[in-house]
C-alpha cells in the first residue's frame, strides 16, 4: 500500500487558503486590494497540478473512471439540490436543483465555484479516451507526459492570455464567450505539469532546485504579476479579467508546488501534526467559504459596517478557520460527511 504523501496535503492546504483569499479579498478595490487579491491566483492552478500529479499513478480503466464519475457527480448533484431547497425557501419561489447544476456548468449562481468539478470531469473523460488509445497502440500514456508536452501547454495558455489582453475588452472576454472550454484549455495545462512532475519524482524524489530559489521564483513571479495588473489598470486598450494563464502565475504555480514537494515529513513534526488534522477539511473549506462570504457581508451591511481592506484581510483568516471547524465536525456525522469529501 502506497505511503499517504503528507506534501500533497500542504499543497491542498496552501491553495485552499489562496482560493478563500482570491474571494473574500477580491479585486474590485484599488490596487493595493488588487495586489492582495493576486495572492490567491496560484490557488486554483496548483489544484489542478495537484490531480495531475495523484493521476499519474492510478492504473486508469473503465471501472476507475465509473469510480471517479460517481464521485463527482453525487458530490455535483447533492450541493445543487440542498442548494435549490435552501434557496426556494429563502426566496419563496421554486429553484429546481436542475437549474442549480445548470448555473454550475457557466460557472455563476450560489455554487460558481463548482466550476472546478465539472472542468475535472471533463479532463477524467479526455484522460482515460486517451489511455485507452494508447493501450490499443500497445503503449501507455507515460510515453507522450514529456516535457515538450508540458511546455506547449504553457505556450497555448499564455497565447490565451495574451489574447484575452490585447484583443478583447472586459464585456467580451473569453471567460465570458465560452467559460467551460476556456477552462478546460487553461487549466490543463497544469493538470499535464503535474502528470509530468510526478513522473520526474521517481527518477529525484525531492527536486534539485533549492529551497531558497523557488522562494525567490516565487516572490519574483508575483512581483511580476502585480507590476502587469499595474499596466493593465492604466491601460485604455488592455483588459482582463484573469491571470491564471499568465506566463507569471505558471512560474509561480510551479515554484510554490516544487517548495511545497521538496520539504520533508521528519522536520517540523508539530506543523506536519496540523497539516494533517487540518488537510482532510480543504474541501469542506472551499465549498463553504463562499456562503460564509455573504452571510458576513450582508451582516456588515444590515450593521451598516465599512468593509474596510483589512477587515477583508481578516476576514480571509476568520472563514478559513470557520470553515474549517465545520467541516471537521460535519466529516463526523455519517449522513453529512458525503458532502464534504470528493
Amino acid at each position: 500500500m502506497q505511503k499517504h504523501d503528507y506534501r500533497i496535503d500542504l499543497v491542498k492546504l496552501i491553495a485552499t487558503a489562496m482560493v478563500v483569499n482570491l474571494h473574500v479579498v477580491g479585486n474590485t478595490g484599488g490596487y493595493i486590494q488588487q495586489c492582495l487579491y493576486l495572492l490567491g491566483v496560484y490557488g486554483i492552478p496548483l489544484f489542478f497540478m495537484v490531480n495531475g500529479f495523484l493521476l499519474y499513478d492510478k492504473e486508469y480503466t473503465v471501472e476507475y473512471l465509473k469510480v471517479k464519475l460517481f464521485h463527482y457527480g453525487r458530490f455535483l448533484i447533492l450541493w445543487c439540490f440542498l442548494i435549490g431547497v435552501l434557496v426556494s425557501i429563502k426566496d419563496h419561489r421554486f429553484i429546481s436543483g436542475l437549474r442549480v447544476l445548470t448555473n454550475v456548468f457557466v460557472g455563476s449562481g450560489w455554487l460558481f465555484h463548482l466550476w472546478f468539478i465539472v472542468t475535472l470531469i471533463i479532463i477524467h473523460i479526455l484522460y482515460c479516451a486517451i489511455s485507452f488509445y494508447m493501450r490499443f497502440r500497445n503503449t501507455s500514456v507515460d510515453k507522450i507526459v514529456r516535457w515538450w508536452l508540458s511546455v506547449f501547454f504553457i505556450f497555448v495558455m499564455n497565447g490565451i492570455f495574451m489574447f484575452d489582453v490585447f484583443y478583447l475588452m472586459p464585456s467580451h472576454s473569453l471567460v465570458a464567450i465560452v467559460p467551460i472550454p476556456y477552462r478546460l484549455i487553461r487549466y490543463i495545462g497544469y493538470f499535464v505539469l503535474g502528470l509530468y512532475f510526478r513522473k520526474l519524482s521517481y527518477k529525484e524524489p525531492t527536486f534539485k532546485m533549492k529551497n531558497w530559489v523557488l522562494c525567490l521564483v516565487v516572490m519574483a513571479s508575483y512581483f511580476a504579476l502585480c507590476i502587469s495588473r499595474l499596466f493593465v489598470e492604466m491601460s485604455d486598450v488592455w483588459s482582463t479579467n484573469t491571470f491564471y494563464p499568465c506566463i507569471f502565475c505558471t512560474i509561480g504555480t510551479v515554484a510554490i508546488f516544487l517548495l511545497c514537494m521538496n520539504q520533508k515529513a521528519g522536520n517540523l513534526k508539530r506543523f506536519w501534526k496540523v497539516v494533517k488534522y487540518v488537510a482532510p477539511t480543504s474541501v469542506g473549506i472551499w465549498v463553504l467559504h463562499p456562503f460564509a462570504q455573504t452571510i458576513i457581508k450582508r451582516l456588515f451591511e444590515f450593521m451598516d459596517i465599512e468593509l474596510t481592506l483589512f477587515m477583508r484581510v481578516l476576514l480571509v483568516v476568520i472563514i478559513f478557520v470557520g470553515c474549517m471547524i465545520i467541516s471537521k465536525v460535519a466529516l463526523k456525522i455519517k449522513g453529512v460527511k458525503m458532502l464534504f469529501i470528493i
